[in-house]
């Protein structure tokens, strides 16, 4: 790879640069954080950048690479994506203390597909409608040999999420309300883990 002066750039540095940038954005959210917990989050979070931008690029186009536009938790960036699967699952987290521990597939409770009716924002919906695309990306994205197709896709779904975590509350909706997000929200979970680990992106828990 080149930089812009020309230069080759190898990818041990390449990495290791992003690595930096990455605990640099680590650090500005949690100071106390342990040196061991950030160089691994850095590490997956520095190959997620990477391998979303060049999966991203739809060939042979040409492509210019910023890395500190690329690390960012913000925009259309390998961590953006980390980042709404990380958010997910401190919902999850936070669901299953408020509950004592019960997941959403145990106790009388347990929801049924019947009950996605109490559904009906525009985000929940859109929502809804993504995740039924999901093998059809993946279909499609394996008969062109394109990659960029799930990455867009993914890109898309996330965005969708965040624009639903920004606007409703999951935990202190109604019940049934409750649980028809946090079933939502797992869903949209499962199909973030499942597309990212088809990139060969490992996800996080906690950003």
């Amino acid at each position: 790879m080149k930089s812009r002066e020309g230069k080759v750039i190898e990818a041990d540095d390449l990495i290791a640069l992003m690595e930096k940038l990455a605990k640099e954005e680590i650090m500005a959210r949690e100071k106390d954080i342990a040196p061991d917990e950030l160089s691994q989050r850095a590490r997956i979070i520095a190959l997620a950048a990477l391998k979303f931008f060049f999966l991203h690029v739809t060939p042979p186009q040409d492509i210019i690479f910023d890395p500190e536009k690329s690390i960012s938790f913000e925009g259309a960036t390998g961590p953006y994506l980390l980042y709404a699967y990380a958010r997910i699952k401190s919902i999850l987290r936070k669901s299953r203390e408020l509950s004592s521990g019960e997941s959403l597939s145990s106790g009388k409770e347990a929801l049924e597909l019947d009950n996605l009716g109490v559904l009906r924002e525009n985000e929940e919906e859109e929502m809804i409608i993504l995740l039924s695309n999901f093998e059809e990306i993946i279909s499609k994205s394996t008969i062109f040999l394109s990659p960029s197709y799930l990455v867009e896709y993914l890109l898309k779904l996330a965005q969708k999420f965040n624009e639903f975590y920004h606007l409703y509350s999951v935990l202190k909706a109604e019940n049934s309300l409750s649980r028809a997000r946090l079933f939502l929200c797992q869903a949209v979970g499962q199909v973030l883990d499942n597309g990212m680990r088809l990139l060969g992106i490992e996800t996080l828990e906690k950003m």
